[in-house]
């Protein structure tokens, strides 16, 4: 049942393709012929069958044409021709042998002679049935190329919005597993790190700062593997979230580690030295405040150090405030501040280095991973294009 109706479907789609062309017109045959009593002839089968599978056909080239508009300047347009000839042909074949018996009664041999031009070569059942068999078995096997595209068409449309949807099929390059094995990589190199309190006591035992770089320089290849492997926005986005809390959570205990430790080395110094309410009233202390205070402008809040940094990325100013604490806390130093002193200012510096810095860092981290995610959406989606544009090719 299904041979059947897949023959009669290749021959249903090369009539439609002749009927749309209006290549083969048989308007230059005059004939007058009809059954018995003058009434028209009864269909033969291939003409009933023609005829019922005609608009299923025409919905099959259409759905084709609306996936592809230019799929008819694809196919073998040579072979179709050619078997629109021969199928032309049998129709003309088929109406004229319906209505034999009334051809005796023509009156002319002018016409006699047009009808068995016509005929030549089908004046037997074994011959025209013969011919029927050519003809599907020429037809069938571009019905099938051409069904078979349909199928191929429909299936990579659907893999292709899927594709463009999520920038990559990020379930046929990155499974779960090695989404798993990357984080693992990670959580292995952040042993020991998980906490502030953790990263404190590391670094008060060993002072291991070589084991946080060597840990930047693994994030940043773990990213390139992901941006190798087109993972989807989704996966990258869970990667990355993770990475990013965590590099945040470590690099911030870290700079404040670091921070506490030269700020303990230069409590002790100080207090050793002398006792600074002799030498430094609260006017000079106040006057040291406000040259910090006047540095800071500009910056009192991470809002208004991101709006900063997005109006002009000056990174600059940051630096340079970061060398003027340095030498305020030495100019401290130098006048023997108490520890009471020394504390109310240097606790206010702290506060805003440590508010600000973190913003700048931030602000960097923010950067590059936009970089990434857009360089990673742009690549999967030149991926999928591809890939369509390859099968249609096909």
């Amino acid at each position: 049942m299904k041979n059947n109706q897949f023959k009669l479907s290749a021959i249903a789609l090369l009539m439609s393709i002749v009927l749309s062309t209006g290549a083969f017109a048989t308007d230059d045959i005059e004939l007058e012929v009809g059954g018995p009593n003058g009434l028209p002839a009864e269909p033969t089968e291939l003409e009933q069958k023609v005829k019922q599978l005609s608009s299923q056909v025409q919905r099959n080239t259409n759905d084709i044409n609306k996936l592809v508009p230019d799929f008819a300047a694809k196919a073998n347009v040579v072979d179709l021709k050619e078997t629109n000839k021969k199928v032309t042909a049998n129709q003309e074949a088929i109406a004229l042998k319906a209505d034999q018996t009334a051809l005796t009664t023509l009156a002319t041999k002018k016409e006699l002679k047009t009808v068995d031009s016509k005929l030549s070569g089908y004046t037997t059942t074994e011959k025209f049935k013969q011919f029927e068999k050519d003809v599907i078995a020429t037809v069938e096997p571009l019905n099938k190329r051409t069904l078979t595209t349909l199928s191929k068409i429909n299936t990579n449309k659907a893999e292709t919005d899927n594709a463009i949807a999520l920038k990559a099929n990020a379930d046929d390059v990155y499974t779960k597993t090695k989404t798993d094995e990357l984080i693992k990589v990670v959580d292995d190199k952040f042993d020991g790190y998980t906490t502030t309190t953790d990263l404190n006591n590391k670094l008060d035992e060993k002072a291991d700062k070589s084991k946080i770089a060597s840990l930047t320089g693994e994030i940043e290849r773990a990213f390139t593997e992901i941006n190798k492997g087109k993972a989807s926005d989704k996966k990258l986005n869970e990667v990355a979230t993770d990475l990013e809390s965590k590099i945040t959570e470590n690099k911030t205990a870290l700079d404040t580690k670091v921070a506490q430790d030269e700020f303990d080395t230069l409590k002790t110094t100080v207090g050793n030295k002398a006792n600074a309410d002799e030498v430094y009233t609260k006017d000079k202390t106040d006057e040291l405040i406000k040259v910090v205070d006047d540095k800071f402008s500009d910056y009192t809040t991470t809002t208004d150090l991101n709006n900063k940094l997005d109006e002009k990325a000056d990174k600059s100013k940051i630096a340079s405030l970061t060398g003027e604490i340095e030498r305020a806390f030495t100019e401290i130093n130098k006048g023997k501040a108490s520890d009471k002193k020394l504390n109310e200012v240097a606790t206010d510096l702290e506060s805003k280095i440590t508010e600000n810095k973190t913003a700048l860092d931030t602000k960097v981290a923010q950067d590059e991973f936009d970089t990434l995610k857009t360089t990673v959406g742009n690549k999967a989606e030149k991926t999928a294009l591809d890939t369509l544009t390859a099968t249609v090719d096909t």
